[in-house]
């Protein structure tokens, strides 16, 4: 069996350099192995994830005809049909798998299939197709010859000649019908390449005459081109559609109308229906293949054998120029033929070819550089042209000058630039505006024109031309002066259409110009704008002239201009009114940046920056460190209000706390002793804080509050609700006329109390436990309440209900230190009976000591039920 083995010198293959794989069904006992499919054999260095590549795309099926019969002749064997698949792996490596009906396995069953797998790793120096019919494939039959394959070297196989450019090319001009499909398959093939397009299906009746048309393609592609291109010489319809393979050759005949996927079909007995460039093809089955300027030049190469070899050897020659590059297979073609005399007639399609689609590195060839400018002499590329070569160089970068000045240059050609869509031009910086001719000069003037006219209309194709610069421009002296020009122009503009955005031209779009260019050019109009018109921008609007990404917003430079700091305190407003963010501390950073900007900015009216203020100390409370600052720094617009509300409604740093108690030690503000009172409130109010000296500290505490802020209007924290209940139950108990129960701040209070009156009452316990209010006095509160209830049949009032619950809590924490008998009970009540009728103090006069034992007996008092508790205060 020495046909099946090349060799008896085993050799190991470098790092770099091949490997194979043998994949079947094979009884292995020699080695302990049971039988089945397994890899078989491996030569030269695999990787793992190497390796799972070839085998997973080994099949085990195997049904090309004509089939084998059972008991075929050695010579039957020799012709059987075999496949070859190829593919390029995402690392480069060219991937092959020859496989052969292997007749029956070890164990007796039929269907067995020999692959040799090949992984060729650096540049092959020859296409793919080539490896057809090579006879270094080894293609065993039959159980004994399986199990004898051996792979002794690593080096891959011969080529075949028999699919050499020479066979491949006299192949295609022998026939002249050949050509028609030549060059629907040849665009089929690009358009699956260049653009994603379908795949293609060659439907052939002959195995040796797929090959060829593979071999067709794969000799007229630059080799570049060729390596990229996949494909399988045979497969099943049902597989092909599934196989992900560019090319797969299929019987003709097949049926493929209820296949899934996208693909088309050229039949190599069906004609086409050519178009011209820029159009379709029309395949025989119906389906229409773009057609491109490269079958158009082919057909041309193809009208003779001679030339149609010279530009095959030249193609592989201007490719190897720019190794590694998938350059455009069209350029690569165009400048194959350029000096063709056959070819005249192809000159004009040929110069613009080379002017238009040349590579993004041409510039590492000089021959090809001044190729590519003589031609641009006669054909300046198109913008899209340009802009195409520009994102190539962009996504494989290569470098950027060349390509962004050609693209510069194109936009800038009459009103290009005015209609070229914004988000298709990528952000490279890589072109100097001094450099690219007088078409930006000419823009800019142009600009300044129209807001000379429209100062309004004008704005937005002003941004555009600072979005164009800003993506497109390197940073230097003459990057400088444009935008310099543009900023000039730029004075003459009205911001009106920030208020009205659906009227935005389209081709403009507002969100497709970039924060920096927004902030730089739009945000310095807004000083013309009112303050209410200002605070009627969409939130939106704002994010988009701020937000440089997910988190950050761009309100101040260093130092900050005047435009933002009159703009930045609505920004922040309007943002924080709208984006409810989880993050606490970016919101009280983002507040204090607007309450900073409110503070400074001198056109901003005093009225609106207090305004601001406030809002923004309610929306989102900052730092200890940023109101010690603000209310120390004596400003006008930091009222003591704005203090207050930061102090009440927020989260409030204990150093600002304890600092701002005792702020008004000399004060002469009455301003000044209410955010000192405010600061005291809230200490007071934290979990294990002390209570007030005397309850009449937290009294007039509140009372100061209430007259420098609207209370009732804030959001306040709970925590401070039943301090500030408390204080309004003592001072209506001295009948203070601003505690009222018809006051906003006690309605307001009440009403958020109404399920808590036990924290008042708790509050109001405390209080009495700390001696800083008499137990008489809630006693007396609650016993005359009690008496003179009883009498006129009358509910006990809110603040009763609370008193009482306090006289409660004392009890049970054992802390009831007030009168009990009925003279102290008397003496205790005198304060609040004293001011009802005198019928209704005479009867409680009369009958105030049976009522003692009954109230003493409610809240049981006498019998000391939980005396003993612990004293449960501050």
């Amino acid at each position: 069996m020495a046909e099946l083995q090349r060799s008896t010198a085993p050799t190991t293959a470098p790092a770099d350099g091949p490997a194979q794989l043998l994949y079947t069904s094979f009884d292995n006992r020699a080695s302990g192995n049971s039988g089945g499919w397994q890899v078989k054999q491996t030569v030269g260095e695999l990787t793992p994830a190497e390796q799972d590549t070839l085998v997973a795309r080994v099949s085990t099926t195997f049904d090309l005809e004509p089939r084998l019969p059972d008991f075929p002749s050695r010579e039957q064997i020799d012709e059987r049909p075999a496949r070859l698949s190829y593919l390029r792996t995402p690392e480069g490596a060219g991937a092959y798998w020859h496989s052969v009906d292997a007749g029956k396995d070890g164990s007796g069953r039929p269907g067995n299939v020999f692959t040799h797998a090949l992984l060729e790793r650096g540049a092959a120096g020859h296409r793919p197709i080539e490896y057809w019919r090579s006879p270094g494939w080894l293609t065993p039959y039959g159980a004994a010859d399986v199990a004898a394959a051996t792979l002794t070297e690593n080096t891959p196989p011969p080529v075949n000649p028999a699919v050499g450019a020479a066979a491949a090319l006299t192949f295609l001009t022998g026939a002249f019908h050949r050509l028609t499909v030549f060059r629907a398959l040849i665009d089929a093939i690009l358009d699956r390449l260049l653009t994603g397009g379908p795949q293609v299906l060659l439907a052939t009746r002959d195995h040796d005459q797929a090959a060829l048309w593979i071999a067709a393609v794969s000799h007229l592609l630059p080799p570049e081109t060729a390596a990229r291109l996949s494909w399988s010489s045979h497969d099943h319809p049902r597989t092909a559609v599934t196989s992900g393979l560019d090319l797969v050759a299929i019987p003709a005949g097949s049926s493929v109308e209820k296949l899934p996927g996208k693909f088309v079909v050229v039949d190599e007995d069906a004609q086409p229906t050519l178009g011209q460039t820029g159009g379709r093809h029309t395949l025989s089955g119906g389906d229409r293949v773009p057609a491109t300027v490269y079958s158009d030049l082919l057909e041309g190469v193809l009208s003779d054998l001679p030339l149609a070899v010279r530009v095959h050897d030249s193609l592989d020659r201007i490719d190897a120029e720019f190794p590694g590059e998938a350059v455009d297979p069209a350029w690569v073609l165009a400048v194959a033929i350029r000096n063709e005399p056959d070819l005249a007639e192809y000159a004009p399609t040929v110069q613009q070819v080379i002017a238009e689609d040349y590579p993004v590195t041409v510039n590492r060839v000089p021959w090809a550089v001044d190729l590519v400018r003589r031609a641009q002499v006669h054909y300046p590329p198109t913008i899209d042209a340009a802009h195409h070569r520009l994102v190539s160089a962009v996504e494989r970068k290569a470098p950027l000058e060349d390509a962004a000045a050609q693209f510069t240059t194109a936009l800038f050609q009459g009103d290009t630039w005015l209609a070229f869509p914004l988000d298709r031009i990528p952000r490279v910086e890589a072109v100097d505006p001094a450099e690219i001719g007088d078409g930006l000069s000419v823009a800019i003037a142009r600009t300044r024109a129209g807001l000379e006219k429209d100062p309004s209309g004008a704005l937005p194709y002003a941004l555009r031309l600072g979005q164009i610069l800003y993506a497109l421009g390197r940073r230097g002296r003459g990057y400088d002066t444009m935008t310099a020009a543009l900023d000039d122009a730029l004075v003459l503009a009205r911001p009106d259409l920030l208020w009205d955005l659906p009227n935005w031209p389209a081709r403009t779009a507002f969100d497709q110009i970039s924060q920096p260019v927004l902030h730089r050019y739009l945000r310095p109009l807004l000083i013309q704008a009112e303050p209410a018109r200002l605070a009627a921008l969409e939130p939106e609007t704002w994010l988009r002239l701020c937000r440089q990404d997910s988190r950050a917003l761009n309100l101040t430079s260093t130092p900050p201009t005047d435009a933002e700091l009159y703009t930045a305190p609505f920004a922040v407003a309007a943002i924080l009114r709208d984006q409810n963010s989880n993050d606490p501390d970016m919101r009280r950073q983002l507040a204090a940046r607007g309450i900073d900007a409110a503070l400074d900015s001198r056109q901003l009216p005093t009225a609106d920056a207090r305004r601001l203020v406030r809002e923004l100390l309610t929306l989102a409370p900052p730092g200890a460190d940023k109101l010690a600052e603000w209310f120390h720094r004596g400003s006008d617009r930091f009222d003591s209000g704005a203090l207050i509300a930061g102090l009440l409604t927020g989260p409030a740093d204990p150093r600002l706390v304890i600092s701002l108690m005792s702020s008004a030690t000399d004060a002469d503000d009455d301003r000044v002793h209410a955010v000192a009172d405010a600061a005291r409130l809230r200490y007071w109010s934290a979990p294990q804080s002390p209570v007030p000296a005397e309850a009449d500290d937290l009294v007039q505490a509140v009372r100061r509050i209430s007259a420098a802020v609207d209370l009732a209007a804030l959001p306040l924290i709970t925590e401070v609700e039943p301090l500030i209940q408390s204080a309004l139950i003592i001072a209506r108990g001295d009948d203070q006329t601003w505690a009222r129960r018809d006051t906003e701040l006690s309605r307001r209070i009440d009403h958020d109390m109404t399920h808590r009156t036990t924290e008042t009452a708790t509050y109001l316990a405390d209080l009495i436990a700390h001696d800083c209010l008499p137990a008489a006095w809630v006693a007396g509160r609650s016993f005359a309440a009690f008496a003179l209830g009883r009498h006129a049949a009358l509910p006990p009032s809110y603040d009763v209900q609370v008193v009482d619950q306090a006289v409660d809590l004392l009890v049970q924490r054992g802390g009831y230190r007030g009168p009990k008998n009925p003279t102290d009970l008397r003496d205790a009540a005198w304060a609040e009976v004293r001011r009802h009728p005198a019928p209704e103090a005479e009867t409680f006069f009369q009958q105030y000591k049976k009522t003692a034992d009954d109230w003493v007996r409610t809240h049981r008092i006498e019998g000391d039920a939980f005396r003993g508790w612990p004293l449960v205060g501050r």
